[in-house]
């Protein structure tokens, strides 16, 4: 493998973002089967008295033999939330994984967030038949208020919408429903909830992995 995924742990780099020091690292977990491993990347944030505190992580499966990279979940702590690090680790993990000659990308079955879903579609996943959209009846529809930057979930059915909203995930983040007055609510994308999203072009998902680095003050 690769040798930056050798190692159990090592930091990948220190930046200033938003006027805040953070660290990078990158952890290698366990072997699962197949020449496959777990990692993380873990976001820290280090205060003035030089203390450190996890704000996020990400963490996905390496196969060296399929060169591929399977992308398993995401988190970012509750008060750090809508501040970009979401997109920041997404970026810094598919340019990681670039840059050391990965090149399938995929995410596990199991993605059942809408919001996690679209980060990952503005980087370039998307699932190997979009017909599922139109026929599916676990279709999730996105969209944003004009007001401010909140974004609204609208389900094919009232059952499915009252599933989702008494899961373990609706309870875990904030979700709202999308209102039965909806003039001026712009719609942004859909998700289809546990199936399989595949990164289309590694080139401008590169590229845009740069440029949201960049944003932050990283390259």
């Amino acid at each position: 493998m690769s040798s930056i995924f050798q190692k159990s742990a090592i930091l990948l780099d220190v930046f200033h973002s938003k006027d805040i020091l953070r660290r990078l690292y990158l952890e290698k977990k366990f072997f699962t089967s197949n020449q496959t491993y777990q990692y993380f990347l873990k976001l820290y944030r280090v205060d003035s008295n030089g203390s450190y505190y996890c704000d996020g992580y990400i963490y996905f499966y390496l196969n060296e033999l399929r060169k591929e990279s399977s992308f398993i979940g995401l988190y970012i702590k509750t008060e750090c939330r809508n501040s970009g690090l979401a997109s920041l680790l997404v970026a810094n993990w598919l340019k990681l994984c670039m840059d050391n000659g990965f090149y399938n990308f995929t995410t596990n079955k199991k993605q059942r967030k809408p919001f996690l879903i679209y980060l990952l579609k503005k980087m370039g996943f998307e699932i190997e038949d979009e017909n599922k959209y139109n026929t599916s009846n676990f279709t999730i529809k996105l969209y944003q208020s004009p007001l401010n930057n909140n974004k609204y979930l609208k389900f094919m059915s009232d059952s499915a919408a009252a599933k989702f909203m008494n899961s373990s995930i609706a309870r875990e983040d904030s979700y709202n429903l999308l209102p039965e007055n909806t003039e001026g609510f712009n719609y942004i994308d859909q998700a289809l909830q546990s199936n399989i999203y595949t990164l289309q072009d590694n080139n401008e998902a590169y590229a845009r992995s740069r440029n949201k680095l960049e944003s932050h003050g990283i390259i």
